[in-house]
């Protein structure tokens, strides 16, 4: 897809690619970039909703076979990556560029990833939806505003067009805005393109890619 085609012509061959375990297998196999991560757990993982009356045993089969053959150890890599995302931006950004130490990193995030960031710490962080028939026009938007302030909901926001409607994503508690996820994110609290570590370089739909040059090794 054009995602995996931007990755695969633009990021450089010794770049590191960190992104969610699922992301990171197609950029492995299409892009053919070093992208580390991986989740014998298989985090994140999200269950169709039509599924929900046998959603325990199907989950547990479901990352049971996702998660086969993947090392036990990366699993602990893979939490240093969450807990990244649900840092403020100066901690989170560190925590990124000790995955890739001396390395540039590249680091992918879609819309979806916050959600499976609040399923797996819903402790941490918590994010509800909700969808308006029509396209995402003034009117719409006006309409899904009215709304969120009608039921006192006063956090950050994210809009993603979906066929003929509008989902409107939001943060319940404004708090969640202050962490490297959502400014990662298209949100109404942030700025993907202001960050001051991260450099925005490439976005496709739910995707933003983001530069994370090496750090600069302290002196003895």
């Amino acid at each position: 897809d054009k995602v995996t085609k931007a990755i695969h012509d633009h990021v450089p061959e010794n770049a590191v690619v960190l992104s969610w375990w699922d992301h990171s297998r197609k950029i492995r196999l299409v892009s053919q970039r070093n992208a580390p991560l991986d989740d014998p757990l298989a985090r994140g993982l999200l269950v169709p909703v039509s599924w929900a009356a046998q959603r325990p045993e199907i989950e547990r089969k479901e990352r049971a076979y996702w998660g086969a053959g993947v090392p036990a150890d990366a699993g602990a890599t893979f939490s240093k990556f969450i807990d990244a995302l649900l840092l403020d931006e100066t901690k989170g950004t560190e925590a990124l560029r000790a995955l890739a130490p001396g390395k540039t990193a590249y680091v992918v995030v879609h819309l979806s990833d916050i959600w499976k960031l609040a399923m797996e710490r819903p402790e941490s962080l918590a994010i509800a939806s909700k969808d308006f028939p029509g396209s995402a026009t003034h009117g719409v938007m006006r309409t899904a505003s009215r709304w969120l302030r009608d039921q006192n909901l006063d956090g950050s926001y994210a809009v993603e067009p979906i066929g003929n409607a509008v989902r409107v994503h939001y943060l319940t508690a404004p708090a969640d805005a202050n962490r490297l996820i959502a400014k990662m994110l298209p949100f109404t609290s942030s700025n993907p393109t202001q960050l001051e570590q991260l450099k925005l370089v490439y976005q496709h739909r739910g995707f933003w890619i983001y530069r994370l040059d090496a750090g600069t090794p302290a002196s003895g």
